[in-house]
């Protein structure tokens, strides 16, 4: 199979990084509080982007940080703008990186690659 302009390679996708979907939990005394469930922990490769550069994501335009592109993997389908990306040191538990999805690509359609253009928490 012949490799398309832009495609990732193993060898590109040093870091890993944990995938997280945010959860609702309601209290005993009925409030709310949102926490985030880890979904699956994948290989990645990490671009720093340009801070001029801005994505519009289901009518909110944000600044984008990074570029973080991943192999399409079918628990990740459902991946949307309002998930959450941990990146640690050396596979540790403890992260050092946080990252917010402002938009999700699938790359060429193709269900190869995921593109997810992100904002790092500071």
């Amino acid at each position: 199979m012949r490799r398309q302009r832009g495609d990732a390679t193993s060898g590109m996708m040093r870091q890993v990084i944990l995938l997280q979907r945010p959860t609702i939990s309601v209290d005993s005394l009925g409030d709310y509080a949102e926490s985030h469930t880890t979904v699956l922990s994948a290989p990645a490769s990490i671009e720093p982007v340009s801070g001029t550069e801005e994505v519009e994501a289901t009518q909110v335009i944000g600044k984008v940080t990074h570029k973080i592109t991943t192999r399409w993997l079918s628990e990740i389908d459902a991946l949307a703008p309002n998930w959450r990306l941990l990146l640690s040191r050396n596979n540790s538990p403890v992260t050092y990186r946080s990252f917010d999805v402002v938009q999700v690509l699938n790359v060429w359609t193709a269900n190869r690659y995921i593109e997810m253009m992100c904002v790092e928490r500071l």
